[in-house]
């Protein structure tokens, strides 16, 4: 009866080493010749001889070493470890947490508050020859807009193009200049079928005729440059006026520097045209179709005070 508690006792312990059937586990305890201690060994080495299931080491853990070598060493005393690691609480270091630290979310509150429009009252720039401007000539606002410095600079490089073309300089100045951008002036007003229709005898017009021959005009026409086409980069030609982009720049700051007046006005400008210009657009909306399409900025006077070519 003692023996059979005893195997009962057991029980459990060989369940544990070693998972047995009800039906195996009940034919050990009902024999007699078996030993209680050697179904133990057994299972003890057995126990030993399976692979051990494997468990993550915490930090500071060494997860090779064995309790047969803390019982060697209790006191952690051996000269080849090294000191000892403390254990530090992991943390969630995901980038989603990190950067919710980093980043402070403001706080927006609306109130409620009369709208105060800002100051826009016109203070006008009153120059000293305003008023004289009135009776200005043509010519006068001519000269108020292309200065002696443009014209000179305009035939220096008509004398350098016509050199690098034809071998020889064309020979024109400052005055023959301002007698040609006159006589195109004049040609605008009093529009003929051709240029050479200035000259002719039944067509002859006196502003333009006159002033020079047609052989002469017709040669400075086919040279006249506004810079030197050897010295400009290739990102100042991607510019569709780069040929006259200084020049006009000298134009504009001109017309920057009139006073302006309170009301002003942006808008698109037609210059008309239809001659052979890659310049040349079509405008379908406005009453001259063909020409050269411009921005301006004019007052309520009809005074231009800026103004660009569309690219």
């Amino acid at each position: 009866m003692w023996l059979l508690q005893k195997k009962f006792a057991n029980f459990e312990k060989i369940k544990m080493a070693k998972k047995y059937s009800f039906e195996d586990a009940l034919k050990m305890i009902l024999d007699g010749n078996s030993s209680d201690m050697e179904q133990l060994g057994e299972d003890e080495d057995e126990e030993e001889e399976e692979d051990e299931e494997w468990t993550p080491a915490r930090i500071g853990e060494n997860p090779d070493s064995s309790d047969d070598e803390e019982e060697e060493n209790p006191d952690g005393n051996d000269a080849d470890e090294g000191p000892e690691v403390p254990e530090v609480p992991e943390e969630d270091t995901t980038p989603k947490q990190l950067a919710r630290g980093k980043v402070k979310m403001k706080e927006y509150r609306w109130r409620r508050k009369q709208f105060e429009p800002p100051s826009v009252e016109f203070v006008e720039c009153v120059e000293e020859d305003s008023e004289e401007r009135f009776d200005w000539t043509p010519y006068m606002y001519f000269k108020d807009f292309v200065t002696e410095e443009m014209l000179q600079e305009i035939a220096e490089e008509t004398n350098l193009y016509s050199v690098q073309k034809n071998g020889k300089s064309v020979n024109t100045n400052a005055q023959e200049i301002e007698q040609i951008l006159g006589m195109y002036m004049h040609m605008g007003l009093v529009q003929m079928p051709n240029v050479r229709a200035y000259w002719e005898m039944e067509t002859r017009y006196l502003p333009v005729c006159d002033v020079m021959s047609r052989g002469r005009f017709l040669n400075l026409l086919t040279l006249i440059h506004f810079q030197d086409n050897l010295n400009v980069s290739e990102d100042a030609k991607k510019d569709k006026v780069w040929k006259l982009r200084p020049w006009l720049e000298k134009l504009r700051q001109r017309f920057l520097c009139i006073p302006p007046e309170e009301c002003h006005a942006v808008d698109e400008i037609m210059v008309p045209f239809k001659g052979k210009s890659h310049l040349r657009c079509y405008m379908p909306g406005k009453p001259h179709k063909w020409g050269f399409k411009m921005w301006g900025r004019a007052g309520q006077s009809g005074y231009l005070y800026d103004f660009d070519k569309d690219q």
